[in-house]
């Protein structure tokens, strides 16, 4: 991500696929599928960059988790 000034990360840089739910732990049905990224704390311009890379944008908040 040379145009963030960040380096290459590969083991906090990562998508995870909920299908048919909104929350992390696919306790929520839904009719659709939620793509959560995965960063390290304080790193939202590296996720809302591998989001963009997929036509994405983030849509929610920060969380702690996982």
């Amino acid at each position: 991500m040379p145009e963030l000034g960040l380096d290459e990360e590969y083991k906090y840089a990562e998508l995870q696929v909920a299908c048919n739910s909104r929350d992390i732990y696919c306790e929520e049905w839904a009719a659709e599928h939620t793509v959560f990224v995965h960063t390290r704390p304080g790193q939202d311009d590296r996720a809302a960059w591998l989001a963009a890379q997929v036509n994405a944008r983030v849509v929610g908040p920060s969380e702690f988790g996982w």
